[in-house]
């Protein structure tokens, strides 16, 4: 019965990782923004993918998993089954780093480094089966008697398990600094719904690094409770982060909606205002010179550099949300900025015009009485009863 039921729930979780997986790629493919699909986002799509992956190579060994049944007995040390864990963890590792910032997927050798010792131990293992020369471990004290009945099958085991050993401390290690490389980044410039998320993956992150080194631990351990135990975790795990990832793809297309384009260009505008002199904005681009402040006319590809927004959404904005030029909308803003500094504070009227990019006093003074309707020593007089 024990037997049956382990079988089973290794089944139902190898199932439900496919099936996560499918409805992961299908979801990227099918959501769209307005003609861009999701898997083309940059944001998306290397999780979607790693995170595919990890899933069928889950599922791969949760499937091999079912080999380890012996006449009601559990092998421990199973070579093929840790193997395909160690595989799944490689593409974990490669997918949690990017969430973290670090984009080793695009390192191919590291790709190559992380999985050749795998591929090798699976075709022994495969050899070992086909010829029958492999041996089910079911105890510690039995990998001592092979060393005198079978020392091909001893000395195999103790290098296969020190090598892959030495591999997973290595993706164990770039797992912690891909973490600390992530604690070290500001989250400048996110609103509170990415941070949210943000958080959340992290979280989910950390839960799967947890949960694949413990079961790499119960593969040493022969009991079907603890097994068990393990798959309902996993799929309460599976569970969130196939929530998680069905929030964070409704967020990246209303990210790209025109709507949370445009209340963050004018957020970002507003405070680029005030950098007058240039230096950093509060989502981390280095301003050298203020593009609204540049002498002469700004440029659309600078403000959009500035403000780290896509030029063509930023010229929606301009052009078909505000219904005016870009000459213009600049020059409104900056004599919007002029009048802050005018009415709040005690610099002198000339001092404002040059620092916002005026040369000419005179000129600066018809534009304001154009938008205000008084001189702008008229307009500090004013303001100040």
């Amino acid at each position: 019965m024990s037997e049956i039921i382990f079988i089973s729930s290794n089944i139902v979780v190898a199932v439900m990782c496919a099936a996560v997986s499918v409805w992961m790629i299908t979801r990227a493919y099918i959501g769209r923004v307005g003609k861009v699909r999701l898997i083309d986002d940059v944001v998306m799509s290397p999780r979607v993918w790693m995170g595919a992956a990890f899933l069928l190579s889950l599922a791969l060994h949760c499937v091999s998993m079912t080999s380890v049944c012996h006449g009601g007995r559990l092998e421990i040390y199973p070579t093929q089954t840790l193997t395909l864990l160690y595989m799944a963890y490689v593409v974990f590792t490669m997918f949690s780093a990017f969430t973290m910032g670090r984009n080793h997927y695009k390192r191919l050798s590291l790709w190559v480094q992380l999985l050749q010792l795998p591929v090798v131990l699976l075709f022994v293992n495969l050899l070992m089966t086909a010829s029958g020369n492999y041996r089910p471990l079911f105890s510690i004290g039995e990998l001592a008697e092979f060393r005198v009945a079978a020392p091909l099958v001893f000395y195999g085991r103790v290098i296969f398990i020190t090598l892959l050993f030495v591999m997973w401390v290595f993706c164990v290690a770039l797992n912690i600094e891909a973490a600390l490389h992530s604690s070290s980044v500001t989250a400048l410039g996110k609103d509170d719904a990415e941070r949210k998320l943000i958080k959340w993956e992290r979280i989910l992150m950390t839960s799967w690094n947890v949960l694949l080194l413990l079961k790499l631990l119960t593969l040493t351990i022969s009991h079907y409770l603890l097994y068990f135990a393990f798959d309902i975790l996993i799929i309460g795990v599976l569970c969130v982060s196939a929530y998680c990832y069905y929030r964070l793809s409704g967020y990246v297309v209303s990210r790209h909606g025109d709507g949370y384009a445009f209340q963050q260009i004018e957020q970002r505008v507003e405070q680029l205002l005030e950098l007058e002199h240039g230096g950093i904005t509060p989502w981390g681009i280095h301003v050298d010179e203020n593009p609204f402040y540049k002498q002469g006319n700004p440029v659309l590809e600078d403000i959009a550099c500035a403000i780290d927004a896509d030029r063509e959404k930023l010229s929606a904005y301009v052009h078909q949300h505000l219904h005016t030029s870009v000459v213009s909308w600049s020059s409104e803003l900056r004599l919007r900025r002029c009048a802050v500094l005018i009415r709040d504070g005690d610099r002198q009227v000339k001092d404002i015009a040059l620092t916002c990019g005026y040369n000419d006093l005179a000129t600066f003074s018809r534009a304001f009485k154009r938008l205000y309707g008084v001189s702008p020593s008229e307009y500090r007089k004013k303001e100040s009863k």
